[in-house]
């Protein structure tokens, strides 16, 4: 959703090509035709809170391959809506998926497995550097997301849920 909740991205489609999943604007209120946002393939897509960019995930398979290396491990990409344009954000051997915006529109977190398990990340868009927020050896981090304020983002550890404080840093916390 939008941060004014008014715009939904979505979209998985029948396509001839190898990838049906394509982003589509439906809009809430009137209820309108869906709009194709641009037509190449992605997932995992999230618009910015200032509603001008998109950040998705290319490549990678909607499964975790712990260990994959190699040309079809998943990269982030950005997409700014105004003027059309594609810009690749983190492209990594080991893969890099499930993008979620600082409430600033200017950096974002996500999951990458270049310390050898998935754990989270967080990187601005103006730089190539990113930040290492979690540091799980055994298993992964899956399906991150961030409150409404932007102070938490919450996700799951093998068969737990976690808090990521984004104010205070720090380890995360395992939820009861």
């Amino acid at each position: 959703w939008c941060s004014d909740g008014r715009l939904l991205i979505w979209g998985s489609r029948d396509h001839f090509w190898k990838r049906a999943d394509r982003f589509f604007f439906i809009e809430n209120k009137p209820r309108a035709q869906e709009r194709l946002v641009f037509d190449a393939y992605g997932m995992a897509g999230r618009i910015s809170p200032d509603g001008k960019t998109i950040l998705f995930q290319r490549d990678g398979s909607r499964w975790w391959r712990k260990g994959y290396k190699g040309s079809r491990a998943g990269q982030i990409w950005q997409y700014s809506i105004a003027s059309g344009t594609f810009t690749e954000q983190v492209r990594e051997e080991t893969g890099s998926r499930t993008p979620i915006w600082h409430p600033d529109s200017k950096q974002f977190y996500y999951v990458s497995a270049k310390s050898g398990a998935y754990n989270l990340w967080r990187k601005a868009l103006d730089s190539d550097d990113a930040e290492q927020l979690t540091f799980f050896k055994e298993d992964s981090v899956f399906d991150p997301s961030i409150s409404a304020n932007g102070q938490y983002v919450v996700f799951r550890h093998l068969f737990d849920f976690y808090r990521y404080d984004t104010k205070q840093g720090g380890k995360p916390r395992k939820l009861k």
